[in-house]
């Protein structure tokens, strides 16, 4: 091999190199982890950096991305714990164009003291949300604690309920054997560009292959799990679960009107179910979050009704534009009013046992 070869080989490598810190530096600013940066929350915008504060968190103290207020709780407020993930969190739109903060508007017009902590972040399912409740919640004391999760759980419910024996064979730690070969394929999956070129490929390689059109009975029993694993983490701390319907771009009822980068776009949470599994799967979770709702006699905000199936809601199945996140907002603004009008119109114990 000649030192021009060898001359070749070293551009593509310095451009690889490259490509993936500046990859890994968007990545790291959009809040994702990445291999070189790790973990942080979403930076301020420019005009926030200018100013030099800002209404809004996140902050070292304040790790909410909602608008700060202190630990100590102010007369007479009501606490709304917002617990989701990339849907309520949103680092593509300013804090104030978010539901969780719209929610805070709408109840203060509806004349409730309100103040909201969006506990919401990319990538946290609900057994994140739950520990987030768990070693937070206490300290921040909410009066109500609502969850809106739904397309993570089934994207990795489905890995493990849909995938086959082989593959779970070997996902085995037992069977995998440490070598130069192993650290070398581990090292490039923790790769920024590999996240990317995976994502792109193997929806396109996915979508051309038999795929499930369902998840089946043992699915939902996780779900329901998971559900009354949040119920369980907010009554512990004194706080009123709220479970919510979840809502998608398009429903059943849309299914051949469904355009393909959408469609493409799911095969990032599943890349075992179809198109039509995925709206089977939300039709059947969200049956599983009314049921529970029932059972376990908590506060049901369906948001499913009220702004699914809007394409103008929505970026892409499951993220929200900015007249989806309003809808959103009112959805919830609408249902809490509600409950709170009917606690306050509601007779005491000492009224009910008056003869």
């Amino acid at each position: 091999m000649t030192l021009a070869h060898l001359k070749i080989f070293l551009w593509i490598a310095v451009f690889i190199v490259l490509l993936e810190l500046g990859l890994e530096v968007r990545a790291n600013q959009r809040g994702w982890d990445t291999m070189v940066f790790g973990f942080s929350p979403p930076s301020l915008s420019v005009s926030q950096q200018q100013q030099g504060t800002s209404e809004f968190g996140p902050t070292p103290a304040f790790p909410f991305r909602s608008r700060i207020v202190s630990l100590e709780r102010e007369p007479w407020n009501y606490r709304y714990w917002v617990a989701s993930s990339s849907h309520a969190e949103d680092i593509y739109l300013p804090p104030p164009m978010i539901f969780p903060n719209i929610l805070e508007r709408f109840l203060k017009e509806g004349k409730i003291n309100a103040v909201v902590l969006n506990a919401s972040r990319a990538g946290l399912d609900i057994p994140g949300n739950v520990d987030d409740l768990k070693r937070r919640g206490a300290e921040w004391k909410p009066d109500y604690a609502i969850l809106y999760q739904m397309s993570l759980s089934i994207g990795s419910i489905a890995k493990h309920v849909l995938g086959s024996p082989a593959q779970v064979a070997s996902a085995k730690p037992s069977d995998a054997k440490e070598g130069p070969v192993t650290w070398i394929n581990r090292l490039v999956e923790k790769t920024t560009i590999y996240a990317n070129v995976k994502g792109q490929i193997a929806a396109r390689i996915g979508a051309s292959r038999v795929l499930a059109n369902g998840l089946g009975p043992q699915a939902e029993q996780e779900f329901t799990a998971m559900l009354r694993d949040f119920i369980g983490a907010a009554r512990a701390i004194g706080s009123v679960p709220v479970l919510t319907t979840f809502a998608t771009s398009h429903t059943r009822k849309h299914l051949g009107e469904i355009p393909q980068d959408i469609a493409l776009g799911l095969f990032k949470y599943s890349s075992v179910l179809s198109v039509e599994g995925w709206v089977a799967s939300v039709e059947q979770f969200n049956a599983a979050v009314k049921r529970v709702a029932v059972e376990e006699r908590v506060l049901l905000i369906d948001v499913e009704y009220a702004v699914a199936g809007h394409p103008e809601y929505f970026r892409d199945f499951v993220h929200f534009t900015p007249a989806g996140h309003e809808a959103m907002a009112k959805a919830m603004s609408v249902a809490l009013l509600h409950f709170e009008q009917e606690r306050a119109m509601a007779p005491t114990d000492r009224e009910r046992a008056a003869p």
